[in-house]
């Protein structure tokens, strides 16, 4: 799935049909349904195969692109995909993926792999197209097996840089000191901030509230040289110009990566786009 002949450019995705396929593994189509309906089942590939378009969700976390130039040579492939649901999942779990990694990644996709026409971004629903699939004994030999050797049991924590959870994320409750009071105070503030300038997008308190307490740590930072007003300036600049990216744990949730966000929102608040998108265009070889 990962190797064969029928892979291209962008990681786990390509276009085949089922009996060409289950011919090039030289299994029957039988065989091949029986296996896929295995790997389907755990959220371990997706297929449309009336428009013969297959994917891997998994596979750009252990083949991801090593900068935005990466990203740019994936534009021909991704011209050539049939325009249907399936790629317009794959666009937007690359967009939630691709957003950790910080705007010139987001740029360079913007480029290269441009939303499909009609589509519309649903990134609060993209939890689910990257599972966590627990090991599956006896899953079979040929392509299940290696699959689920390949891909099974191998998570990562998107989170590992920047702050961790605070000290006293379990103390919100009646318990809570004064300090404690005021942080989530102000990181609900953020909160609510955000709900009035990202419209479609449901976010839940209780699932993002960490997220808005690391803005508030990193404006407590008197070495990030930042306050509330510019996390505020970042909800706005990603509603104007990024609202594939609407998600606040990869923007509050690694401080490299808020950094980037923070000074490409300042270029915008300047009304100087031109230097943004060649500011961006710089780093990341878009042009």
């Amino acid at each position: 799935m990962l190797i064969g002949k029928q892979t291209r450019l962008i990681p786990g995705v390509f276009t085949i049909g089922k009996a060409a396929f289950a011919e090039q593994l030289g299994w029957s189509v039988a065989a091949f349904d029986s296996a896929w309906s295995e790997l389907a089942t755990l959220g371990m590939a997706r297929a449309d195969w009336t428009e013969q378009l297959v994917w891997v969700p998994k596979a750009i976390q252990y083949n991801p692109p090593a900068n935005p130039n990466v990203i740019l040579g994936w534009a021909n492939d991704w011209d050539e995909l049939p325009e249907c649901a399936l790629a317009s999942d794959i666009r937007e779990a690359f967009a939630l993926y691709l957003a950790d990694r910080g705007p010139t990644f987001v740029a360079a996709l913007d480029k290269a792999c441009p939303p499909l026409p009609g589509s519309v971004p649903r990134v609060r629903a993209l939890t689910h197209t990257l599972p966590v699939p627990d090991p599956v004994p006896g899953f079979g030999n040929g392509l299940a097996n290696g699959l689920a050797n390949g891909l099974g049991n191998r998570s990562g924590n998107r989170l590992g840089n920047g702050y961790q959870s605070s000290a006293f994320a379990d103390h919100w409750g009646i318990d809570a000191t004064d300090e404690e009071k005021a942080l989530n105070e102000r990181a609900k503030s953020l909160f609510d901030f955000t709900l009035t300038k990202w419209q479609n997008v449901r976010l839940h308190w209780s699932r993002n509230a960490e997220y808005f307490r690391m803005a508030v740590l990193f404006c407590d930072d008197p070495e990030n040289g930042v306050d509330m007003s510019d996390m505020e300036l970042v909800v706005e600049y990603i509603a104007a110009k990024h609202t594939d990216y609407m998600s606040p744990r990869p923007v509050f949730g690694k401080d490299d990566n808020l950094e980037s966000w923070i000074n490409a929102a300042r270029r915008w608040r300047d009304n100087d786009e031109t230097e943004s998108a060649a500011g961006l265009a710089a780093i990341s070889g878009v042009e």
